[in-house]
């Protein structure tokens, strides 16, 4: 048990920081195979930078989302949309301000489940 008073869990093979992240886990398992989500991963890193006084850019930190996939567009109009998601239980402050920068530098808005 952490912290926050999640406990880990293995499921299919892989360590989940909790059982909350575990049940997507197998809910998003399962919209893949519907055919309704796809390129389904999991402890997707992304780099956030800043720029130094020079203007060169330096990096400050990594984000790791527990879900990255792609929507399944249903008619020609649709586009697919990228979407990551963190199975959250406690917002903290270190949490907001990382996914604030990934939206800021990514475009990508992190849904918490």
């Amino acid at each position: 048990m952490n912290k926050y008073h999640a406990v880990a869990v293995i499921v299919d093979g892989y360590r989940f920081a909790s059982k909350r992240e575990a049940r997507r886990w197998q809910d998003l398992k399962l919209l893949v195979a519907a055919g309704a989500i796809n390129g389904l991963r999991r402890q997707v890193s992304y780099v956030l930078h800043a720029c130094d006084p020079r203007g060169h850019p330096v990096i400050v930190g990594r984000y790791i989302v527990d879900f990255d996939y792609w929507t399944v567009k249903r008619v020609a109009a649709d586009a697919d949309a990228h979407v990551l998601e963190d199975a959250k239980g406690v917002r903290t402050a270190l949490y907001r301000w990382k996914a604030k920068h990934l939206t800021i530098e990514y475009g990508l808005t992190v849904r918490e489940v």
